[in-house]
């Protein structure tokens, strides 16, 4: 695989959305691929069929691999935010060379120490949200490097997993040779095209309806404060739709769809 190219999975109750992007000699990100297809083997965000689930995603990594030209063998994936929970971990390291300067090195064995840290039992971390830095009792906002002191010290907030669900994810794609390079929460996903930071302040609610559950993602103060899962989705307003005009689901789909505020 094209160590240029990034690949982006979104798996579904109803469809999966792929997409693929190479990075150019500009270092700007070009979309090459993007696809849709029916989803199999998924019910609110969790797998209960992995063979059905991966019969799916077969599927899209057998056209995604003719468009891109080459065999993905890493991706990305969004998480439901709705089964995602919040955290707030911490880590320490002395520092341990001469002259006591932050190093990238000092950054990334922290954050790997806040990974393991034991609010994360049983769970996979799937994302950080908000850093927080601390040298020698003093606060600071971005990464310390290059900064001198003795005792360095993370707090984050984070959103998590469960382990099994992560397994669960990690099973389905390396059964077909595929490896989870990394994971986001779908909120903070859409969060970045839909919400400006002026909103995010001031408090804002995302709303992601999606066929079978709505997960509810709350902003404020620049960050995700909390995120919520509601058993309810598009399928049931089709139903319901169904039911009071009696009439069949394939005409109630096509009502709901023709009010679709969005088209």
């Amino acid at each position: 695989m094209n160590q240029r190219d990034i690949v982006g999975i979104d798996i579904g109750t109803s469809n999966i959305y792929a997409a693929a992007g190479r990075v150019n000699y500009d270092n700007e990100l070009e979309l090459i691929a993007k696809i849709q297809k029916s989803s199999r083997g998924m019910e609110k965000g969790r797998i209960i069929s992995i063979t059905e689930a991966s019969k799916a995603l077969q599927e899209v990594f057998k056209e995604l691999d003719l468009l891109v030209g080459e065999s993905i063998t890493d991706c990305y994936i969004t998480i439901p935010s709705g089964i995602c929970t919040l955290l707030q971990v911490n880590s320490t390291l002395e520092l341990t060379s001469k002259e006591g300067r932050v190093t990238r090195e000092h950054i990334k064995k922290l954050k790997e120490r806040a990974e393991n840290h034991g609010s994360l039992q049983q769970m996979k971390l799937v994302q950080f949200l908000k850093l927080v830095y601390k040298l020698d009792g003093r606060y600071i906002s971005e990464e310390p490097v290059g900064c001198t002191g003795r005792n360095l010290e993370l707090q984050g907030l984070v959103l998590s997993i469960d382990y099994k669900t992560y397994m669960e994810y990690a099973k389905l794609f390396g059964g077909l040779n595929r490896n989870i390079k990394g994971m986001r929460a779908s909120s903070e996903s859409a969060a970045e095209l839909l919400i400006d930071e002026q909103d995010k302040q001031r408090g804002v609610a995302l709303v992601d309806i999606g066929s079978q559950k709505t997960d509810v993602s709350v902003y404020y103060e620049g960050y995700l404060q909390c995120t919520e899962h509601i058993p309810l989705g598009g399928d049931n307003i089709t139903k319901d739709l169904a039911y009071c005009l009696e009439i069949p689901l394939e005409r109630a789909e096509k009502l709901k769809r023709n009010y679709d505020y969005n088209q």
